[in-house]
């Protein structure tokens, strides 16, 4: 079984813009700058054939290059927050590239969840942290605004549960008019 989702990976000059964000929530876990993504779709636990398929779903997906920004900041989780995140400016190719890795998923026989979108970079997981703290960290990166940067090919990752992080590795990326190698999912 592999766990697998679809994302958008974060090129250094914007990481750099999110890693000093990453200061002032008492008992925050703050994700590492290789675990910075957009997702796109979550797959969950994977059978190695229903792999394949999904595979070569997300290799038939044809999009135009486009750009994403930064905007803005904000939680998952309520009155009981569990995560901080940094939004996605508005962006139907990002919302079209979304739908296309989600009719991937049927398309290999995936069940899966339908759920609003909401494109973001989870900055730290808070399950401790009370909703006072998060909304005087969310507060002020509010504001948040980022030049666009390009967008022309997204991945497929893997995730493997341990310790106090999750790990991802990049199995394939799919880029625009470019054929794929088959992931090897040596997981």
């Amino acid at each position: 079984m592999h766990r697998l989702f679809a994302a958008l990976s974060i090129p250094d000059h914007i990481a750099e813009i999110l890693l000093p964000l990453q200061t002032g929530l008492p008992q925050a876990r703050w994700r590492p700058r290789e675990n910075f993504h957009i997702t796109l779709k979550f797959y969950g636990e994977v059978d190695h054939a229903t792999a394949g398929k999904l595979h070569e779903a997300l290799s038939d997906i044809k999009f135009e290059p486009f750009a994403v920004a930064l905007r803005g900041s904000g939680w998952f989780g309520g009155k009981k927050p569990q995560s901080v995140w940094v939004g996605i400016a508005p962006n139907e190719q990002l919302t079209e590239l979304h739908k296309a890795c989600s009719k991937a998923a049927r398309t290999a026989g995936l069940s899966i969840e339908s759920q609003k979108f909401t494109p973001h970079i989870t900055i730290a997981y808070c399950r401790m942290t009370p909703l006072k703290q998060v909304l005087d960290w969310v507060t002020p990166s509010s504001t948040l605004f980022t030049h666009p940067f390009k967008v022309n090919e997204f991945c497929l990752y893997s995730s493997k549960l341990g310790g106090k992080q999750s790990l991802y590795e990049i199995e394939t990326t799919y880029k625009t008019d470019i054929r794929y190698k088959t992931p090897n999912f040596t997981l």
